[in-house]
């Protein structure tokens, strides 16, 4: 069917746009004909990527009360807005007694507050939209534990919930709002963390048995801002290769289970 993965010509808004697979999104829906609005914390992460997109950065910093508010204020030129990226997120090493109440402050700020508030207060816009679309980037962490990361793992488990209840609450609107997890997804700016550990330290974990690339996530994204999922919100789309479902090594035969 002609046009079900199109995602041309549509105005998208893509937060924490001036790296990782924020980066990738933005780039990757421009290739595909998007209309591509960049946010990032500061006008100068974005300086390489405004020229190519053609679109002016949207600037905020998500910790700040008022970021949502500072967004829309920047947005005042555009009319109908067809699609958000909420992929702007945060992750803070722990230490053994926990994390510190400011670094669960920020985390929530930025994970979980943040992508409820910028979305409500976008939401003239979508209602303008044809078929809106709203697209959480979470974690497979909402549900796997991660140790030392209890704010992180916090913050994203917040998200799917919200996810969940906000397409139910904009459901009215017409506005599908879902969510991707990502597992491991190599960037640039992660590839040290693969390469510290041992690609085939991750790779011996993933069903799948590769690493994940930004251009999966992109897929995913496509999908759901597109129409072939007209029908489709309040859901998670799992993009981890199996990883969630990792709770032996694949690389080692099983134990024989006890009689």
């Amino acid at each position: 069917m002609p046009g079900l993965f199109d995602v041309r010509d549509k105005t998208i808004l893509v937060t924490g746009a001036s790296q990782g697979i924020g980066r990738s999104l933005a780039l990757g829906l421009n290739e595909l004909g998007a209309r591509v609005l960049a946010h990032g914390p500061d006008a100068e992460s974005l300086a390489e990527l405004a020229p190519v997109l053609g679109t002016r950065p949207v600037v905020a910093d998500f910790t700040e009360a008022d970021a949502a508010a500072q967004v829309a204020a920047q947005l005042n030129g555009i009319r109908a807005l067809d699609g958000i990226v909420n992929n702007a997120g945060i992750e803070l090493a722990e230490s053994r007694s926990g994390p510190t109440l400011d670094a669960f402050a920020r985390t929530m700020a930025v994970n979980a507050y943040a992508p409820v508030a910028l979305t409500l207060a976008l939401l003239p816009k979508l209602r303008l939209a044809t078929s809106p679309s709203v697209v959480a980037i979470s974690s497979i962490h909402q549900d796997v534990p991660y140790p030392f990361r209890v704010a992180y793992g916090a913050s994203k488990a917040a998200l799917a919930s919200e996810t969940a209840t906000l397409a139910v609450q904009l459901a009215g609107d017409g506005i599908r709002v879902n969510a991707i997890a990502p597992g491991a997804i190599e960037t640039d700016i992660n590839r040290h963390v693969i390469e510290a550990f041992g690609r085939d330290h991750f790779e011996r974990k993933i069903p799948l048995e590769r690493v994940g690339a930004a251009s999966d996530v992109l897929g995913a994204v496509v999908f759901l801002l597109s129409p072939a999922s007209s029908y489709v919100t309040g859901a998670f789309l799992h993009v981890d290769g199996g990883l969630r479902h990792s709770v032996v090594d694949y690389a080692e035969p099983a134990v024989d289970p006890v009689r």
